[in-house]
């Protein structure tokens, strides 16, 4: 197995624009968490960040439709929060679908580094988490997706998510579990 953390919309406004389920300052000690493990691990972090144009040429239908604005560049609400806080050379790819690969160089950068297995941590469940698990997995990556790390406004699409992602396309696994996971599995390794 060889591992990679993709922290997907960690951004912003995703908390200032919906209201999401889980307490704030809870959910970011978990992605914390997450990080400082599997950057302790060697496990790469890799950060996936929404990033729309002003003039709407990126915008979805629905976003053009409500005159939705999430995520437009040189707005605070792309900035990433601070549980996530990106460190140098930690590579970033910006995308304007659900989707982390829809539109971006991810799966390319992944296989010819062999990366196999992506963590998935970030907002929103039942959308961008969702799509990004099955496209993985149509692409014949192992997925486990960080239950504590992501968050979602809608519980009931992110149940049915879930129930239907771990049957058939990923591993869900809470901090408790997947933090020993990656301590076992990829020590820290000693300074060079």
């Amino acid at each position: 197995m060889k591992p990679v953390l993709l922290a997907i919309d960690l951004q912003s406004d995703f908390p200032r624009l919906f209201a999401l389920l889980k307490p704030r300052a809870r959910f970011e000690a978990d992605v914390g968490a997450l990080a400082a493990a599997c950057r302790e691990g060697g496990v790469p972090v890799i950060h996936v960040l929404t990033l729309h144009r002003r003039d709407r040429s990126t915008w979805t239908l629905h976003m053009k439709r409500d005159d939705f604005r999430i995520c437009i560049e040189g707005t605070e609400g792309i900035r990433e929060i601070g549980a996530i806080a990106r460190r140098p050379g930690e590579p970033v790819f910006h995308k304007t679908r659900w989707s982390a690969f829809f539109g971006t160089d991810l799966d390319r950068f992944l296989r010819e580094r062999g990366y196999d297995t992506l963590i998935l941590a970030g907002f929103l469940s039942h959308a961008c988490i969702r799509v990004t698990a099955l496209d993985a997995y149509q692409r014949d990556y192992g997925v486990i997706i960080a239950r504590d790390c992501i968050d979602t406004y809608d519980a009931a699409h992110e149940k049915i998510t879930l129930d239907y992602l771990s049957r058939y396309a990923a591993r869900v696994m809470a901090n408790e579990e997947l933090l020993p996971l990656i301590r076992r599995e990829f020590p820290a390794r000693p300074p060079v």
